[in-house]
């Protein structure tokens, strides 16, 4: 479990599709970047554009049929959790994963 303290925001995320067919991300737009104070109309935003671009969201049903992975309730105390350790551990969990998905 690991949460930080900080803004939502929207930004765009930019991404190269490479020649061995894999998309490699090139970094972070930093203007605009917007505030996300209204969770309900973010994730009406994310649906349009998804059908305007004829993708999918990266969603709970993405990750499940994608990955295997379903949601889990979060833990009682789980606003309070601010454990380094943990947030390292699970960035490392991610780049294992990814490393073997890009082989």
């Amino acid at each position: 479990l690991y949460t930080a303290i900080g803004e939502p925001t929207r930004s765009y995320l930019l991404f190269g599709y490479t020649t061995e067919h894999k998309w490699l991300w090139l970094g972070t737009q930093e203007s605009p970047k917007i505030a996300i104070n209204d969770s309900i109309d973010a994730a009406s935003d994310r649906e349009v554009i998804a059908l305007l671009f004829d993708s999918r969201p990266w969603d709970a049903a993405w990750l499940e049929e994608y990955a295997g992975l379903t949601f889990q309730s979060l833990p009682e105390d789980w606003l309070a959790a601010r454990e380094k350790e943990e947030g390292i551990a699970i960035l490392q969990i991610l780049v294992k994963y990814l490393q073997e998905e890009l082989q």
